[in-house]
């Protein structure tokens, strides 16, 4: 009797928390996370791999290496010849083979400043090479102090490219134009120095086309990497030095002279490049 009164409880307890004939809910679908987003491709290529893990790949020294920056990718720059003057640029890659960059120049104690920026693309392209064409447009100040007219302007283009000679050398070639326009509101100063180094963008005349180009070269896969580059900006340079390279962060130190009616003095040349 004891048995047969605690079973017809359970019963009942058991019935009064049962839901009502019908009501029960139907299956539901097992819920199921979205997927993650997918990695990026995998380096296809040396120039790839040589690229991927060096935040500052697309710069030498100077220049420009002729590698685009892929989409969504976003690099800042700083570079400094010491004592003498500094540039900072921002580039973004915007897909298709398109990159965009902005960059502001300075002359220590107010020689020269220039502001403005580039559009990179890429024509062609492999495993081991690209090649790409810039233009650029820059204005262009022997002072930025209020008042100052501004001195003129410069429209860049140029051609680059990027070979990945092993999986441990990266050759980069350049070659282009620079267009001065000058207004007629100059001001001359004392010992002039301009873009080159050695005159004031107000002796150039106006207007004014000059032949530039580099050859850079960068060599190793682990993060020190030689790293050299003989180009002309108006004056002929050259330097030599080394990268510590790393996929988000890459600094480049090195020593290099500048040519004009002789030898400049070596400068010491520093550059930070950054990658989120």
């Amino acid at each position: 009797m004891r048995v047969l009164l605690g079973v017809s409880l359970l019963t009942i307890a058991t019935a009064a928390y049962a839901d009502p004939p019908g009501s029960a809910m139907p299956p539901q679908p097992s819920i199921v996370a979205a997927p993650a987003p997918a990695p990026p491709p995998p380096a296809s290529g040396d120039l790839d791999r040589l690229a991927s893990n060096d935040a500052a790949s697309s710069r030498g020294f100077v220049f420009d290496s002729g590698s685009v920056l892929h989409a969504g990718e976003v690099e800042t720059s700083l570079r400094t010849i010491i004592e003498t003057g500094s540039a900072l640029s921002l580039a973004v890659g915007v897909g298709g083979g398109v990159q965009l960059s902005v960059d502001g120049l300075y002359g220590q104690d107010g020689r020269y400043e220039a502001l403005g920026g580039q559009v990179r693309m890429r024509v062609l392209g492999g495993p081991r090479y690209a090649v790409s064409i810039a233009a650029g447009y820059h204005w262009a100040s022997s002072s930025l102090d209020e008042g100052e007219p501004t001195n003129g302007s410069f429209l860049t283009f140029g051609g680059d490219l990027a070979l990945a000679v092993s999986d441990r050398v990266l050759l980069s070639i350049g070659l282009g134009v620079s267009h001065f326009s000058g207004d007629n509101n100059m001001t001359e100063v004392e010992d002039p120095v301009g873009v080159a180094g050695h005159i004031d963008l107000a002796e150039l005349p106006d207007p004014s086309t000059d032949v530039i180009g580099h050859v850079g070269l960068v060599v190793g896969r682990s993060w020190v990497r030689l790293l050299a580059e003989v180009g002309d900006i108006g004056d002929a340079y050259g330097l030599v030095g080394a990268r510590l390279a790393t996929r988000h962060v890459s600094v480049d130190l090195g020593v290099g002279a500048v040519t004009g009616e002789g030898f400049s003095s070596p400068a010491v040349v520093f550059g930070l490049s950054g990658r989120p």
